[in-house]
């Protein structure tokens, strides 16, 4: 527990130390010099998500009972609540309104930003170690990782969260940790790493843990994965990933062999499979009407 608690603290305080150097880093570009920010930007980008991943494996390696990661949880969203409220404090001067808490959510870009940006990461982290209870054996984390998969697609196609998310943006903001724009001293969002990204990792890497599966190979192809898929994002920023169906692809991958079902568990399996598609559709063409 000490070494896994020392490894999870190195990799809490590199993150930290990263955004701190993004905060205060700011260089004078012209369209000359695109290229350079394209550069630091990839780079910057490959950093902090690495360092996300890391932070959020070696928090599920801590192997806590449940019930500490739902208490860890709520802890640290009352941690975001509250430095939201201070830094709206800190720019109004005063007791600030709900309507400018919220909107301290979408542009706040100072440095308790880094905090929050921590927070907000585990706090997601921390519900996907509590509901990771339920997941008795790799067969059932098998099927949690396709029906994620499924439902992302869906939400971010057609289903209301990501309706929703496009009409009150601060949702988005108040839940998920930003990456942020490289060289403009300040933690201007670019992007944001959405609170199921963190807990359906906390979720696979609390699974990891609990049936001894390689967690360094995880951590790999998770992290990898996404990055890249991040990176696809700056670039093709027009196109929509689900990030969870990354995060599956990663998880199959990575434990491939792992997943060794019967013939009944495939059958049932594909089951429930296909009745979940069957809903989702059945969902989706009533919210047309």
């Amino acid at each position: 527990m000490t070494q896994r608690l020392k490894t999870f603290s190195l990799c809490a305080l590199g993150y930290i130390a990263v955004l701190a150097v993004l905060f205060f880093l700011r260089l004078p570009f012209n369209r000359h010099q695109i290229w350079m920010w394209f550069t630091l930007q990839g780079f910057s980008t490959i950093v902090v998500m690495m360092l996300v991943f890391a932070v959020i494996f070696s928090y599920a390696d801590l192997r806590l009972k449940p019930l500490k990661y739902a208490g860890l949880a709520a802890l640290f969203a009352l941690g975001v609540a509250a430095m939201f409220f201070i830094a709206a404090a800190l720019i109004h001067g005063g007791v600030p309104a709900f309507r400018e808490v919220s909107r301290v959510t979408t542009f706040y870009s100072g440095p308790l930003r880094i905090p929050i940006n921590l927070f907000q990461i585990l706090a997601a982290a921390s519900l996907g170690c509590f509901v990771s209870g339920i997941v008795k054996d790799k067969g059932l984390l098998l099927a949690v990782v396709l029906v994620a998969a499924c439902t992302d697609v869906w939400t971010v196609f057609a289903g209301p969260v990501g309706q929703a998310l496009e009409k009150i943006p601060q949702a988005a903001t108040a839940t998920s940790a930003s990456l942020p724009v490289a060289g403009m001293k300040g933690l201007y969002p670019l992007a944001i790493i959405g609170v199921g990204d963190s807990l359906f990792t906390g979720l696979v890497a609390a699974c990891v843990a609990k049936f001894g599966l390689n967690m360094r190979r995880n951590y790999i192809f998770v992290s990898v994965f996404m990055t890249l898929a991040m990176l696809s994002l700056m670039i093709f920023w027009t196109v929509k990933i689900p990030a969870l169906v990354v995060l599956s692809v990663a998880v199959v991958c990575a434990n491939f062999g792992e997943f060794r079902l019967k013939p009944a568990e495939k059958r049932d399996l594909a089951i429930a499979f296909v009745l979940f598609a069957l809903v989702l559709g059945v969902i989706s063409l009533a919210m047309r009407r």
